[in-house]
């Protein structure tokens, strides 16, 4: 999916629903030796090495048209006071949309927070499916081959999901 306008009304409020900061764009400045898709204990590392603290938020996603996401993430804050995003990504993103949220504890792992941007029924069924599929839910190569026909659908429908 690609990060998502934060001038966009839809974006504006679907922010505010989470958090009452502002989101920010960040480069993502992978450090060598950390791992991707695990900022949790990646900040714990940078932390103890090189000091700063962690910021607590989301990482924001749209499928224009279809639907937006908001994922915890943490990014770094550094002892200027600068943010980066240290993790390294699967997706070769280079930026990423951050919505930090105050409400967070570094003990929390609350699950992603969609908001659905059309009403079409097979987009509930996909989101389903992908949830199943982050938490090793998917029992058989039949529930791949059915997650996979969703997007085809959707993408049908409401064009290609932006990869990044």
């Amino acid at each position: 999916m690609k990060n998502p306008n934060t001038d966009a009304e839809h974006v504006v409020a679907f922010c505010k629903s989470i958090s009452p900061v502002e989101p920010v764009k960040l480069e993502v400045k992978p450090i060598r030796g950390l791992q991707a898709g695990d900022c949790f204990n990646n900040l714990d590392r940078v932390i103890s090495k090189a000091g700063g603290s962690c910021l607590l938020g989301w990482a924001l996603y749209e499928w224009p048209g279809v639907f937006i996401e908001a994922e915890c993430h943490h990014v770094w804050k550094k002892k200027n006071g600068s943010l980066q995003d240290p993790t390294p990504r699967n997706d070769g993103r280079k930026r990423i949309v951050f919505l930090p949220d105050p409400s967070l504890s570094v003990f929390s792992f609350p699950d992603n927070k969609r908001l659905l941007l059309t009403d079409d029924p097979v987009i509930t069924e996909y989101l389903s499916m992908i949830d199943k599929l982050k938490d090793g839910r998917l029992s058989s190569g039949k529930e791949t081959l059915k997650l996979q026909a969703l997007k085809d659908e959707l993408e049908d429908k409401h064009g290609k999901e932006p990869l990044i």
